[in-house]
């Protein structure tokens, strides 16, 4: 799994109104593997002894996922310089679903 967080900015109510405080954006990502698991269920239907149809569904999910982010910032502002730490998280999981259906015939050899 992997997770892509851009241009993020700090934001503070210092003065009464929300502010930039962090400076210039900054990116983070965070990658890693997941456990899952997924299920499958189905069935075939014989419309005679060559000829059949088989129909499936599939539902699969991952586990959830968190990344922690952390970073440092420096903001110069006029007479002042900000400084403190970015940090958060992201996290989630996925969700498959699918469903299949196969036309097939035999053939005898």
């Amino acid at each position: 799994m992997k997770t892509n967080i851009l241009g993020l900015i700090g934001f503070a109510n210092l003065t009464g109104t929300p502010s930039d405080i962090s400076g210039a954006p900054q990116d983070f990502s965070g990658e890693g593997w997941v456990w899952g698991g997924a299920a499958v269920i189905g069935a075939t239907y014989f419309f005679d002894p060559s000829w059949f149809l088989d129909v499936n569904y599939t539902y699969a999910q991952t586990a959830n996922k968190t990344f922690n982010y952390f970073s440092t910032f420096s903001n110069p502002t006029g007479a002042n310089t900000i400084v403190g730490t970015l940090s958060g998280s992201s996290s989630g999981k996925v969700i498959t679903q699918g469903v299949m259906f196969t036309l097939n015939k035999s053939f005898s050899l």
